[in-house]
């Protein structure tokens, strides 16, 4: 996983942040951010061993799916009755679009495992900041909000990874299933 250490914008074009008083919250919403923050990190890290998995899966049903297409019922087309005609060409019908839609899973999840760069909380604001200065609760507050617009940034990249994910797992069933039902056209239309 590929991380892009920045501070956020306000830190970055060098805005002091007001730090309001408050009471000892800052310090608890500290832990809570930073703890939210590895939740997060850590369900980006899972989505790419499933993509792993996924990607395994779909590559060995592609390649079963294209030794066991049968171009078999071509050569004899003209020997077909019209129920025959029929089934042959929706089993082709069936079995293309599964073909494609396993590839598209592929391509989806090829696209997938490369990794984004994810905003990071950078600790040199914590120097650029003086926050040594600063007391405990004003410093977990800077902190604080830091680790918000860091989560945020990560929160919508794991969602969008996770969307597209699915929409892969999804392709991948529906091509399974087009192929199975293409075996069961072409095992009962043309027997």
């Amino acid at each position: 996983m590929k991380c892009k250490y920045r501070c956020s914008n306000d830190i970055k074009k060098g805005k002091k942040i007001k730090l309001e008083k408050k009471g000892s919250a800052a310090e608890f919403t500290y832990t809570v951010c930073y703890n939210d923050y590895q939740t997060l990190v850590s369900n980006y890290d899972k989505i790419y061993d499933r993509i792993n998995i996924a990607l395994t899966l779909c590559g060995a049903v592609l390649i079963i799916l294209l030794n066991n297409i049968k171009f078999d019922p071509l050569k004899i087309w003209s020997t077909f009755s019209m129920l025959e005609k029929i089934s042959v060409g929706i089993y082709f019908t069936l079995i293309l679009a599964s073909a494609t839609l396993m590839v598209v899973a592929v391509i989806k999840l090829l696209l997938l495992s490369r990794s984004n760069t994810l905003l990071s909380f950078n600790s040199n604001c914590i120097t650029n900041d003086n926050l040594f200065e600063k007391s405990a609760k004003d410093a977990a507050e800077l902190v604080t909000r830091q680790y918000i617009v860091v989560i945020n940034d990560t929160y919508d990249k794991v969602n969008q990874k996770q969307k597209s994910f699915n929409t892969s797992i999804v392709f991948m069933v529906i091509s399974v299933l087009a192929y199975a039902a293409s075996v069961i056209i072409l095992n009962l239309g043309l027997k």
